[in-house]
């Protein structure tokens, strides 16, 4: 296990100039239970700068070993939101939202607060006037960007000090709307005063140590054309300096921030590191594509839409499927947009939620016994898979694109050989100990199976998932073998 320390850290800047003077962190709970997660430490209000609102909770997961991390950034269109908010990300009520997936994948969760374009006292809460919020331009952008790349930078000094069992080289961000956007900048954006001439920086960047981006309804461009704010959205253009409607729409440099602000300016005038995966989750027909993005939208008569640019709606598919066309024309690792179809059934959330955690998963190398996603060939179902591999656990299964009614197989072999079986061949493999036969897929994509005790008495066992539709004939391998453990 590792072992627990009470210690001091020093606030370093993006740059690398000290901030303030050290500091002794709040004393963590240790050994505790968070969304059926088991946390070694749980250390909430750690301070990584000296305003009120650069702090942090640190859910450290319980493990041997570093733990990959996942850096949580609120939205809130830049001047509402607190950190450890995480009832936004695909939660369907049932606690089992991208957060707590995460976690019980074995996955540390940083979530960070930082400085909102309205004002904030010395908790961190807004400042009202007549129930209302204050603007704050000191805190306009590029503020919120330099405060996460800040906390991103305190806690890969904390993983390579040792003093948190983290690892510095498996990290990956998570936002929802604007921390999406936030996410994506930790990844893809060059530091510096680039909101001057709408252009961010041409050198070479890097990822910070990223490996995955997960953005969630993230506005992607906030470009005039392509995003535009209504009556009564005002507050939305204090991220770019502006108070109003007209200034938002017309000042030369509320403008030139707007640009600077957008991933797809970063994207185009800089390129990808090529190491980042990214996955952006939007609300909308998993068939549509970049080419059904319409540039002639009326945002503020209600005659738009989720594909109609431009748009007074942040969350709009369209920005998911430019972003991903920009990522992938950039030379991006298979960049990827999910969309869901919100009509398709009762728990899209879940769906979801699960495949985004999947994804982290998959991208942070959590070892096979918590999580596993497959992606067959286009148009062919696709499998996740979450749970801890336990005696006794419910390993739920979620398969996309399936028929519903068609049935699932859990295949298991307890030897290391390659063997053949109906529908193909269990890799590592060996003799067949067993098929489970798995509930029929439902209108959503479910299946799940409670595993006996007895079946890993004798020790772990490789598995494998099929998929059965329309008969013995059409049985699809939709998962390589891992490990029950």
């Amino acid at each position: 296990m590792f072992s627990r320390l009470l210690f001091s850290a020093a606030f370093v800047s993006v740059a690398g100039t000290p901030l303030c003077a050290a500091t002794t962190d709040p004393p963590c709970s240790e050994q505790v239970v968070y969304a059926d997660a088991e946390l070694e430490r749980l250390c909430l209000d750690v301070a990584y700068g000296p305003h009120p609102c650069q702090r942090l909770d640190a859910y450290l997961v319980d493990s041997d070993v570093p733990t990959p991390v996942l850096i949580e950034l609120h939205g809130g269109a830049f001047w509402s939101g607190r950190k450890s908010s995480f009832g936004s990300y695909l939660d369907d009520g049932t606690d089992s939202g991208v957060i707590e997936l995460a976690l019980r994948h074995g996955i540390s969760v940083i979530s960070v607060n930082y400085r909102l374009s309205a004002a904030t006292d010395a908790n961190c809460n807004p400042v009202l006037l007549s129930g209302t919020q204050v603007y704050e331009p000191a805190h306009a952008f590029p503020t919120p960007h330099d405060d996460a790349a800040l906390a991103l930078e305190f806690v890969r000094a904390r993983a390579a000090s040792g003093e948190w069992n983290i690892d510095p080289t498996r990290i990956a961000a998570i936002g929802s709307s604007a921390g999406g956007t936030l996410a994506l900048g930790l990844a893809f954006r060059s530091t510096g005063n680039d909101f001057v001439t709408a252009r961010v920086a041409t050198t070479p960047r890097t990822a910070r140590g990223l490996r995955a981006v997960l953005a969630l309804l993230a506005p992607t461009d906030f470009r005039l054309g392509a995003f535009e704010l209504c009556p009564g959205g005002e507050r939305g253009a204090w991220h770019f300096g502006a108070t109003d409607l007209v200034s938002f729409r017309t000042d030369p440099l509320v403008l030139a921030r707007r640009a600077a602000a957008s991933p797809l300016v970063w994207i185009e005038n800089s390129g990808v590191p090529r190491e980042v995966r990214s996955l952006g989750a939007y609300f909308g027909d998993p068939a549509w594509t970049p080419g059904d993005v319409s540039w002639n939208g009326l945002p503020c008569t209600g005659a738009t839409g989720p594909l109609a640019l431009p748009t007074a709606n942040p969350h709009a598919a369209a920005f998911g499927l430019l972003l991903e066309d920009a990522l992938a024309a950039a030379g991006s690792r298979e960049p990827d947009t999910l969309l869901i179809d919100l009509a398709a059934c009762s728990n899209v959330g879940i769906g979801a939620a699960t495949e985004s955690a999947d994804f982290l998963a998959g991208t942070l190398g959590v070892r096979p016994g918590y999580a596993l996603s497959a992606r067959s060939s286009t148009n062919a179902p696709q499998l996740s898979v979450f749970g801890r591999f336990e005696p006794g656990s419910r390993v739920t299964l979620w398969v996309r694109d399936a028929t519903p009614g068609a049935i699932a197989r859990l295949h298991l072999s307890p030897q290391a050989c390659n063997v053949e079986h109906p529908g193909g061949v269990l890799v590592p493999g060996g003799p067949q100990a067993t098929i489970v036969d798995l509930l029929d897929v439902d209108d959503c994509g479910f299946v799940s199976v409670e595993l006996d005790p007895a079946l890993l008495a004798n020790g772990p066992l490789f598995a494998q998932v099929e998929l059965v539709e329309g008969g013995p004939t059409d049985v699809r391998q939709l998962t390589g073998a891992w490990w029950l453990e």
